[in-house]
């Protein structure tokens, strides 16, 4: 059986995607919405994600979207509080937003090792911390529940000679993975 948006439907479903301006938070965004979900769309990317927007409301979905820093967690709650008000609840949260620079890890500065820790790794505890309250309203009643997909990379299983920090906190995204399956199932 071929899977596709004519043999699963995410129909009356909603989503959320940090990153989603361009590549693989773009790219899901779309592919949510293409299967009937509704996404709502973050990045600190304002133009591109404005093209993200108008296309996921060109299939006809619904797209609040907001032009954040995931790295702002004050920023990321205000967002999560809004959609609150006017979502029912949170299916599917998918964070996507990362990045990271090549430099091996004696040149990094204690900045840039700040900076890696809450781009690849804090900002993904934050966000999801944000959702919980949005995501357990979203699995009640839905079979199935509610699901995060946290986006790492082949780095995080690999030594990554001027990525070690990078690959170390993409490692960190996927233990906590687990760990969340663990403590928020039902």
């Amino acid at each position: 059986m071929e899977l596709g948006p004519g043999t699963i439907s995410l129909e009356g479903r909603r989503a959320l995607v940090t990153g989603a301006a361009r590549g693989i938070g773009r790219a899901t965004a779309l592919a949510l919405a293409r299967f009937g979900a509704d996404v709502a769309v973050c990045d600190r990317l304002g133009d591109e994600l404005a093209g993200t927007v108008a296309e996921l409301e060109g299939l006809g979905r619904e797209a609040p979207s907001a032009v954040l820093d995931v790295r702002d967690t004050e920023a990321v709650q205000a967002w999560v509080d809004e959609l609150e008000g006017s979502w029912p609840g949170l299916h599917v949260l998918v964070n996507n937003a990362g990045g990271g620079f090549f430099a091996e890890v004696a040149a990094v500065s204690a900045k840039g090792q700040a900076a890696l820790v809450a781009e690849n790794f804090t900002q993904v505890v934050d966000v999801t911390r944000s959702c919980l309250a949005l995501l357990r309203s979203g699995a009640t009643g839905t079979p199935g529940g509610a699901s995060i997909v946290n986006i790492t990379s082949v780095e995080a299983h690999r030594a990554g000679p001027g990525f070690g920090i990078y690959s170390a906190m993409k490692a960190g995204v996927e233990n906590l993975t687990r760990t969340l399956a663990l403590e928020l199932a039902t």
